[in-house]
């Protein structure tokens, strides 16, 4: 019996320490820095009281200001997670009174962590025939035509896709296999070039 009644007592101190909470809701407290609509600076603690459906009173909730000196307006927002709200402020800071203009609150929504992004490096660079074709076409209009024909004509880039033509004897006794393999021992190609290309009157005669 003892037990019974002692057990009863303990559930009866439970429910009138639980009951103001449930019945009245709960308040939420914070102190910050605010800057008023003029720029001057407070130190603020805000008292919000709501019920047990989420509701806000404005005629129970306060912000307390200092220094204690009349400002003008303020407007602050704070995120109560424990009840998923995000709940705005807003007040006239007046000396000696702490009352509140307005509470507004709407669903919290907590943003979400944006995905990781995996990135991969595997590129394989291929020139097609087609581009093949315009490197030599683009080479070709570059350099005169007794070294294109040494290039193009069994030299340097006939092997490029089968796209150069057949070899063909350079004119005027160029060599430039020679030139490209060192042939001749120097290393001045231009100098070799030079060298091979004949004067003007020996073309002539």
């Amino acid at each position: 019996m003892g037990r019974f009644i002692a057990a009863t007592m303990r559930w009866i101190s439970l429910v009138l320490v639980l009951s103001p909470a449930l019945v009245f809701g709960a308040t939420y407290s914070e102190t910050r820095q605010v800057v008023d609509s003029a720029g001057k600076k407070f130190k603020c603690t805000y008292k919000l009281n709501y019920n047990t459906k989420a509701v806000f009173s404005k005629a129970k909730s306060s912000a307390s200001c200092t220094p204690n000196k009349s400002g003008k307006t303020v407007t602050e927002t704070f995120v109560i997670e424990e009840i998923g709200k995000s709940v705005t402020v807003k007040h006239v800071i007046k000396k000696g009174k702490k009352t509140v203009s307005s509470i507004t609150a709407k669903d919290y929504i907590a943003p979400t962590a944006a995905p990781a992004l995996t990135m991969t490096h595997d590129c394989t660079c291929k020139m097609t025939p087609d581009s093949q074709g315009q490197l030599l076409s683009s080479v070709r209009s570059a350099v005169p035509t007794a070294v294109s024909r040494q290039l193009f004509g069994g030299g340097l880039f006939s092997n490029l896709g089968n796209i150069a033509p057949a070899p063909a004897p350079a004119p005027a006794g160029i060599d430039l296999a020679s030139l490209l393999g060192g042939g001749s021992g120097s290393n001045d190609v231009v100098t070799q070039l030079a060298m091979q290309v004949p004067s003007s009157s020996s073309m002539t005669s």
